[in-house]
């Protein structure tokens, strides 16, 4: 097995920029905060299937990912890697680390002399919230109890980490920016939960639909949000319990779009529609 997480061994920012997290895609177009009454046509197209959606809430924390191999483990942002087990190195930005570190302890060595997992690098994306974390913290809890929650996961076989440590950084981004990651499907994912049993909370999935049923019109879709505005992650009693948004997806994730309160309602008000 290779020592995978050894900085003396391995280039970390070529594994940070492999294991990065893309960013999901609005529904409606945004131009300077403003959404626009054209969907989001990734490559030009839009799903004409009608295909069976998920329904997600979407968690106002910060972007954070557990990366596992061999009974290993790192924490890291969005944007880098900010801990590797027993101190390596660290970095406490965003309280991201004190956040997952023991749910990372308590993962990792279910991925150690393991014949499923040997040779895997396996990384789980979530989202870090309450606590200071960000300005939407106070939705969730008053007294800074923080919280986790995966919303995504995927796998790099041996050969597919050795062929990328091999190429540069920009080839291992445009990899990654052309949807060379291969992330795991709902039913993938929630197997791999129940299987780990390790206190990993999932996203609520909050409900399925066709996509027909949700309005492509600016204030449709905006009514048909309203009705997910609860969150159902609160931390305790005391936040104020509104939830970010969701994020809708088909199982497979081949589609995947973000519809965020926030954007529908400072565009409605620009349009004098809304009064929140």
């Amino acid at each position: 097995m290779i020592d995978l997480f050894n900085p003396n061994k391995t280039d970390m920012g070529k594994l940070n920029s492999m294991t990065k997290y893309p960013s999901i895609l609005t529904f409606h177009n945004i131009d300077r905060g403003i959404l626009q009454e054209e969907l989001v046509m990734e490559d030009g197209t839009f799903p004409a299937d009608d295909p069976e959606i998920f329904v997600t809430e979407k968690v106002d924390g910060t972007n954070s990912r557990i990366l596992l191999f061999g009974g290993d483990y790192i924490i890291g942002s969005r944007e880098e890697l900010l801990c590797a087990k027993d101190d390596r190195f660290f970095n406490p930005a965003q309280e991201i680390v004190a956040t997952v570190r023991e749910l990372a302890e308590t993962l990792a060595p279910k991925f150690q002399d393991d014949p499923v997992t040997d040779d895997i690098l396996f990384v789980l994306y979530g989202e870090s919230y309450g606590g200071s974390i960000g300005k939407g913290a106070k939705q969730y809890s008053g007294v800074h109890n923080r919280g986790f929650r995966v919303f995504d996961a995927m796998i790099l076989h041996p050969q597919q980490v050795e062929s990328l440590l091999y190429t540069n950084r920009e080839a291992i981004a445009l990899w990654r920016d052309g949807g060379g990651q291969k992330f795991m499907s709902v039913n993938e994912r929630n197997t791999m939960g129940n299987m780990l049993s390790a206190g990993m909370e999932s996203v609520p999935y909050i409900r399925k639909c066709k996509l027909s049923e949700i309005p492509t019109d600016i204030e449709g879709a905006y009514n048909w949000l309203c009705q997910f505005r609860d969150t159902n992650v609160a931390l305790d009693q005391t936040g104020k319990g509104q939830a970010e948004g969701v994020v809708i997806r088909t199982a497979d994730r081949s589609f995947i779009r973000k519809l965020r309160f926030e954007d529908y309602e400072k565009t409605l008000r620009k349009g004098g529609k809304v009064n929140k």
